[in-house]
C-alpha cells in the first residue's frame, strides 16, 4: 500500500483509494466517495458500505465503526444487518475498514503513510487514529458500495490472522491508551485464547499465544510463517 501511495503522490494524485484485492465494486463507488470528500475539506478519509460477496445484501460494515481501547477490538456499524437502506445516512466514524478506504493526499503529506511496524491488521486503524488526532474527519459514504470476499489474503480464522490480530491490537492499545493495556490483555485472553483451548484448536492457539509473547518482546513487522 505504501509503495502505491508514494507512486500516486509523486504523480500529483489528489486522493488515494486503498482497495482490497478480494473486492467487487459498484461502478459509482469511487465517484461517490470523492464527491463526499469534496463537500468538506476537513474530511480526510472516506469508507464505503461494505457487503459480503457471498451474501450480497448483508452488510459487513457501514464504513467502519469505532475502536474500543478497553477491549482492543473494533466494532462495526451495521454488521450482519440485512440492507434495507437503514444505513444510508452519512456518518462520522471512529475508524474505517481498510477494504475500501479513500484518503486525501494532503492528509498523507501531513501525517505520513501507513505505519509498517504493524504489517498486517490494525495498520489502517492506527493511521486513522493518527489522522483524527491531527484534526481530520472520517466519513462513511453509503452511496459507495463494495462487496468483500473477506480474508482471502490471510485466510478467515487462520493462525496468521490470530497472531497479527492479537499482537497488533495490543500494540495499538499500548501506543494510544497505555493505561488500558492490562484490560485489553485480559480481554484478549478471554476472546482469543480460551475459545481455542476449549475447541482444541492447538495450532491457532499457539499462534495467538505467540502474538502475546511477541507483543511483550516488542517484536513488530512481518514474521516468518509456514502453513
Amino acid at each position: 500500500n505504501n509503495v502505491g501511495i508514494r507512486y500516486a503522490l509523486a504523480r500529483g494524485a489528489d486522493y488515494v483509494w486503498l482497495l482490497n484485492n478480494d473486492t467487487v465494486v459498484d461502478k459509482d463507488a469511487l465517484t461517490e466517495m470523492v464527491r463526499l470528500a469534496e463537500s468538506d475539506e476537513k474530511i480526510g478519509m472516506v469508507g464505503s458500505k461494505l457487503l459480503y460477496y457471498d451474501r450480497p445484501n448483508i452488510i459487513q460494515a457501514a464504513g467502519g465503526g469505532w475502536f474500543s481501547f478497553w477491549r482492543g477490538i473494533s466494532y462495526h456499524y451495521g454488521q450482519l444487518d440485512e440492507d434495507h437502506g437503514q444505513w444510508n445516512k452519512v456518518l462520522e466514524l471512529g475508524c474505517i475498514m481498510g477494504a475500501s478506504l479513500l484518503v486525501r493526499s494532503k492528509l498523507i503529506c501531513l501525517i505520513g503513510a501507513i505505519d509498517e511496524t504493524f504489517f498486517l491488521y490494525r495498520e489502517e486503524t492506527e493511521w486513522q487514529i493518527r489522522a483524527k488526532k491531527n484534526g481530520w474527519a472520517m466519513r462513511y459514504c453509503p452511496k459507495s458500495r463494495v462487496w468483500h470476499k473477506e480474508s482471502r489474503t490471510a485466510g478467515f480464522k487462520s493462525p496468521l490472522q490470530d497472531y497479527y490480530g492479537v499482537r497488533n491490537s495490543l500494540l495499538l492499545v499500548k501506543k494510544y491508551a497505555p493505561h488500558l493495556i492490562l484490560f485489553a490483555c485480559c480481554y484478549h485472553l478471554y476472546r482469543s485464547i480460551l475459545p481455542k483451548l476449549i475447541r482444541l484448536q492447538f495450532k491457532r492457539l499457539l499462534f495467538a499465544i505467540r502474538g502475546y509473547i511477541d507483543f511483550a518482546r516488542g517484536k513488530t513487522g512481518e514474521i516468518s510463517w509456514k502453513k
